[in-house]
């Protein structure tokens, strides 16, 4: 019986993929900050195209011109201006220059000042994808509160899903900062 309550009340398989969701999120923004020149350090950059906010790779063509350059070519000239400020205020600390029809990124080379404002940025990224997992922990113990409340699930039982909840949550949590703990060191190095 026990086990049957705890799986109406607490699916814990809905539960990880939700968490683990965020995790792939994260790992998203982590491959975006690297000590080498890539097409992926541009990936949270977002470009208002006409009202509506889209990733860089969906309005312009993203390529490594050389050594310490990132070439951006927007699909439609009209963004250009708008791909441009989406650069800027990133909060990457790049500059682009218009080249024409191109847009020139130079990448700054990687100082241990920049190493340890890209640390910083790692950080940050935890620490969105922690709150994105509180979010969907306490949601979930929301959840399980009101079908206590609603006398669906006992106090025990509850107790019990509400003990699993953070079992897994804490797991997921470490596995977000070992991601953390990694890439540091990989920009620290």
């Amino acid at each position: 019986m026990y086990f049957f309550v705890i799986f109406m009340s607490f699916n814990k398989n809905d539960f990880l993929k939700k968490l683990e969701n965020s995790i792939t999120k994260y790992r998203d923004d982590l491959a975006s900050i690297n000590v080498r020149i890539s097409t992926n350090i541009l990936n949270p950059v977002r470009v208002d195209v006409y009202g509506e906010m889209k990733p860089i790779n969906q309005v312009a063509n993203v390529s490594v011109a050389g050594a310490s350059v990132l070439n951006v070519q927007s699909w439609d000239k009209a963004l250009t201006t708008a791909v441009v400020k989406a650069i800027q205020s990133s909060g990457l600390g790049l500059n682009p220059v218009v080249d024409g029809a191109n847009i020139k990124v130079p990448i700054p080379p990687i100082t241990e000042q920049r190493r340890k404002e890209l640390s910083v940025l790692v950080k940050g990224y935890l620490e969105n994808a922690k709150i994105s997992m509180r979010n969907i922990r306490n949601h979930e113990r929301d959840r399980l509160k009101v079908q206590e409340k609603a006398k669906e699930i006992s106090e025990d039982d509850f107790k019990r899903a509400e003990k699993e909840l953070q079992k897994v949550f804490d797991s997921e949590i470490e596995k977000a900062e070992k991601l953390c703990e990694d890439k540091t060191k990989e920009i620290l190095a």
